[in-house]
């Protein structure tokens, strides 16, 4: 069994390979941009259409903070379908939110989705 999990690279180093991947642990499959490409269960960040400052409303902010989403079905590598999770009832938001069609981009002014920054 733990012949399975082991592979050696070109140098004859063995790595842990991931069992649910042919890549080994800590590696993902990336496109030729450098992006992950996008899968079911895969936790992303969903940032809302932004909306201008309001003498109503001072609080927004001109750039809104993420919030946690978890891809629910890929349509394509930059549109994909999301369920969010909402900060809480002070916010007066429901807890788990459905997107679908949601465009990728790293930043801009309409509804999208990224990748985390990794820390």
């Amino acid at each position: 069994m733990m012949d399975e999990a082991l592979a050696k690279d070109d140098k004859g180093t063995t790595e842990e390979l991931n069992p649910h991947s042919d890549l080994p642990h800590g590696q993902e499959r990336v496109a030729k941009d450098d992006r992950p490409t996008p899968s079911v269960g895969r936790i992303v960040h969903y940032y809302p259409t932004r909306m201008p400052p309001s003498e109503d409303l001072p609080e927004l902010r001109a750039e809104p903070q993420p919030q946690a989403a978890v891809i629910s079905y890929v349509w394509s590598r930059d549109v994909v379908n999301l369920v969010l999770f909402g900060q809480g009832v002070v916010s007066g938001q429901q807890p788990v939110e459905y997107m679908t069609s949601v465009r990728y981009a790293e930043a801009g002014p309409n509804a999208r989705w990224c990748w985390p920054p990794r820390v």
